[in-house]
């Protein structure tokens, strides 16, 4: 039998006042933990899907140039990206549902922690907003 990645949906939630840069996202750090073996099973990582999840009037969309920079981080470490970073680790795969969902895939080989930042375009914002959450990759082996 072969195992695929796990899947997992992060909500991104993004409130704020419609035709500004007055936004601010927020994800749950508990849905930012990522082990391979559950219950004894085994699984190549994770394909993640990051939703946005926005207030009304709100027109976000992943920033699809340039959707996250992500790098790897010493334990307690706590320092977002702030300039274009990448890691085979975690990487984009895509951005579907018309900007509304960034797909990951997190190969988890090894554990880790990671810092990314999400990068956003909202309507009636001249720049790129962000969202800098932490993540962890906790049991690295997949078998």
């Amino acid at each position: 039998m072969v195992n695929k990645p796990r899947e997992r949906t992060i909500k991104v939630k993004a409130v704020g006042t419609p035709n500004t840069c007055n936004v601010t996202f927020t994800v749950d750090a508990s849905d930012l933990k990522f082990k391979n073996k559950i219950n004894g099973v085994g699984h190549p990582g994770y394909i993640v899907y990051f939703d946005l999840d926005e207030t009304s009037g709100l027109d976000c969309k992943f920033h699809e140039p340039d959707p996250m920079w992500v790098e790897p981080i010493a334990p307690g470490q706590s320092a977002c990206p702030s300039s274009p970073c990448s890691w085979d680790q975690f990487r984009t795969i895509d951005v579907i549902n018309g900007g509304k969902t960034l797909m990951v895939r997190n190969e988890n080989d090894y554990e880790h922690d990671f810092a990314f930042t999400l990068r956003f375009d909202v309507a009636g914002c001249t720049r790129v907003l962000e969202c800098d959450p932490i993540g962890n990759n906790e049991n690295g082996q997949q078998n």
